[in-house]
């Protein structure tokens, strides 16, 4: 959905609210108590998944465990402020021990793993060693050209598949090509391929998915496949981003609004969610919070393809309550 219909949709959702009166009370439920970090590897910063990841408490108590995902991520939510430990183990790297606050003064923690086999070695999967060295290296020639070149992007990654057809990765990001050539039904049938080839186990594709789904309005369709590409990996604020935009498609505002504000407290500088919020709160009748939320993005966004357009509308919201 493109932001321009976003705003479109603020516009009309708000005119009809009574500005006059909302007795409703708004407050933001972003938190500080969930623990967001990557485990990359120390030599050159890429990420390291399936590694195992512990917290536990400054006292030596174990707290929650947990496993890095596809890009090195991972996540512990619902966490009292205080001092913890994160361990991090995986094999042919050294154990790892890292104090860390809670809350962070920063977004999330980084955690670099030392690999014990010698700076030019680490550890890889079954599945990374099938894979054909030419038909890697044409994937990472395809991504790096998805800025600047997008004919040649798609080639490279064409080539790729034609190297290992098995390669859901490749598929998964033939559809963002496509997406970013504005074909969304060649990008859906990318993404499916994906999704099928990796046996529903790789969580992009189906998020991706769910987007196009969303832009084409099939949105009891796009929450199935975005709640199951969370199931696999809830650590990305664009999954609950994009589940709230289903949901709000559903008209089952609170529900949106729960993972509009999952989004946020993952990363709380995403300009879009506060415009979803606006519209939301628009729905739900309370012209206090949706004014709450055009500020938050004006905040972010003051100077972007649609600020002057969400200004109009808080510069209405106040007129009209005065």
């Amino acid at each position: 959905m493109t932001r321009v219909r976003w705003a479109v949709w603020i516009v009309s959702a708000i005119v009809s609210l009574p500005l006059a009166g909302s007795a409703q009370q708004h407050e933001q439920n972003v938190t500080t108590e969930l623990l967001l970090g990557n485990v990359l590897y120390a030599t050159n910063d890429q990420p390291a998944e399936q590694a195992s990841v512990e917290l536990w408490a400054s006292t030596g108590s174990p707290v929650a465990t947990t496993m890095s995902s596809w890009g090195g991520e991972f996540h512990f939510a619902e966490l009292a402020p205080g001092e913890y430990l994160i361990s991090v183990d995986k094999p042919g790297c050294e154990p790892l021990w890292e104090k860390v606050q809670v809350p962070l003064t920063s977004n999330r923690v980084t955690l670099r793993l030392k690999r014990r086999n010698g700076p030019d070695e680490y550890p890889v999967s079954v599945r990374e060693l099938s894979i054909p060295p030419r038909a890697q290296l044409a994937l990472r020639d395809g991504i790096s050209l998805l800025k600047s070149d997008l004919p040649r992007a798609m080639a490279s990654l064409q080539r790729a598949i034609a190297l290992f057809p098995d390669y859901y990765e490749a598929y998964h990001v033939v559809g963002m090509a496509n997406l970013m050539m504005d074909r969304p039904a060649d990008a859906e049938q990318a993404f499916r391929q994906s999704i099928d080839l990796s046996k529903r186990s790789f969580a992009r594709p189906l998020m991706a998915l769910g987007a196009v789904l969303c832009d084409q309005e099939r949105f009891g369709e796009a929450e199935s496949v975005i709640r199951e590409g969370l199931e696999l990996d809830d650590t990305p604020w664009i999954g609950h981003l994009l589940l709230a935009r289903a949901l709000f498609g559903l008209n089952r505002w609170n529900e949106a609004e729960k993972n509009v504000n999952a989004a946020l407290l993952r990363r709380p500088d995403v300009s879009d969610a506060y415009l979803l919020l606006a519209h939301i709160h628009a729905r739900q009748q309370n012209a206090a919070a949706a004014a709450e939320d055009l500020d938050e993005f004006l905040k972010l966004e003051p100077d972007g393809a649609i600020s002057d357009q969400a200004r109009r509308v808080r510069e209405q919201m106040t007129f009209a309550r005065e």
